[in-house]
């Protein structure tokens, strides 16, 4: 069955788009803390050379990419780039959020366990990010940058209840959370503990943002909205 127009319009989360909006981000510490410190190293994901067809990489932005081996840290490729270290870090978070490069760790070849999580992991956010794509989209229609500033507050104020799941965790330019990102904050929680602090942590920003909705427009709109995610839950599912 054909998934609503909603949901097919949430689905143009291109690489571009990513790139571009990480661009506004002047926060060294936000960008440090993404990136997981100086001492990450980051290899090329799988299927980052279709998503590179679509995207007019920068000579800059693709210097940075042709240093990202798998091998060398952070550190050692903002001296191979040999340019400004901040905006060489800052790439290297668009490409992680992007998802065209992946942070290398011990779960890189996963087991039988890490696999099982992988998937809940992915099926999970994947709905999640489409819900918070609608009520992006949603609020910013409604009253433009300040929806955005709004969510933005809502998202810090659960990270403090979410510290290890939300770490380095801020809005995409379409109001999702970086899969990459939050994928290896995941793996990091205690094996007994991931399933239900994922479910948790996103459920308590999806209530943050309606509750952003409300304050912003009204319960009215809040109800029109809950509607309409409840529509998309229901799509997906079938």
């Amino acid at each position: 069955q054909e998934l609503p127009r909603e949901v097919i319009t949430l689905q143009i989360n291109t690489a571009e788009l990513i790139l571009k909006g990480v661009d506004r981000i002047t926060d060294w510490d936000r960008i440090l803390r993404t990136l997981g410190g100086i001492r990450s190293v980051f290899a090329v994901a799988a299927g980052a050379e279709n998503k590179l067809r679509q995207v007019d990489l920068s000579p800059a932005e693709q210097k940075v990419l042709s240093c990202v081996d798998g091998e060398r840290t952070v550190q050692e490729i903002c001296e191979a780039v040999a340019g400004n270290d901040f905006l060489t870090c800052r790439t290297l978070t668009a490409l992680l959020c992007a998802n065209l490069i992946r942070r290398v760790s011990e779960t890189a070849v996963p087991g039988a366990g890490v696999k099982k999580a992988d998937e809940f992991f992915d099926k999970t956010v994947r709905c999640y990010n489409r819900l918070f794509a609608y009520v992006y989209h949603y609020l910013n229609e409604k009253v433009g940058r300040l929806g955005d500033k709004n969510l933005s507050h809502y998202l810090e104020e659960v990270k403090g209840d979410y510290p290890g799941l939300f770490r380095g965790i801020f809005l995409l330019p379409d109001g999702t959370l970086a899969a990459e990102v939050l994928k290896e904050n995941f793996l990091h929680v205690p094996e007994d503990k991931r399933r239900e602090t994922l479910l948790a942590g996103l459920k308590a920003l999806l209530d943050a943002e309606l509750a952003a909705t409300r304050e912003t427009l009204g319960p009215a709109e809040e109800a029109f909205v809950v509607s309409r995610l409840k529509g998309i839950v229901q799509a997906l599912e079938k």
